[in-house]
This record gives structure tokens, C-alpha cells and sequence, in this order.
């Protein structure tokens, strides 16, 4: 299974999510780059592939969450979860 990882903070805007994302995922060159086209990628994939959201406070991010969420519902293929958040060792130093 292919997994990959968006960090939608890493982006400052969706044009830079859309390229990341053609780039990581192996998009067609005729990709549009909207949610559209994003949408309609995403339900042709057909190897099994994990994607990894992490919590960002982008506008623009909650658009591309929902395109992944209902696609990943379309695709058996696509699976969407958030990425576990890092915790920090809970033991006291010094």
C-alpha cells in the first residue's frame, strides 16, 4: 500500500496543495489543478493508497479534505484518515 502523508500547514496556499499533490501522487499531466480534477483523480486511482491529513487551519484546506473524504468513500482503492498527532514522552526530567 502506497501512504502519503499532507501537511496542509506546509502549504501557503491550494495552488502549492495541488502541485505537492500532482507531484506526490503521480497525477496525469492534464490534471486541472481544482477540486474538481482533484476529485476525479482520486477516484481513478487504483493502487491501494493511504493519505494522511494532519490538522492545519488553512482556509483552502477544508475544501480539499472534503474532495478526499468522498473520494475515498467512491474508491475502494483510497483510504483518508487524519495522521496521528506526536506526542510528547509524558516523563518528568530533571
Amino acid at each position: 500500500m502506497r501512504t502519503v502523508v499532507i501537511d496542509f500547514s506546509r502549504f501557503g496556499n491550494a495552488k502549492e496543495a495541488h502541485a505537492y499533490l500532482k507531484d506526490t501522487l503521480s497525477f496525469p499531466e492534464y490534471y486541472g489543478a481544482n477540486l474538481d480534477a482533484l476529485h476525479d483523480v482520486l477516484t481513478e486511482i487504483a493502487e491501494d493508497t493511504e493519505i494522511l491529513t494532519a490538522a492545519s487551519g488553512a482556509e483552502f484546506a477544508e475544501g480539499f479534505l472534503k474532495v478526499l473524504r468522498d473520494a475515498s468513500n467512491e474508491n475502494r482503492h483510497l483510504k483518508v484518515r487524519r495522521k496521528p498527532r506526536n506526542r510528547r514522552d509524558g516523563r518528568r526530567h530533571g
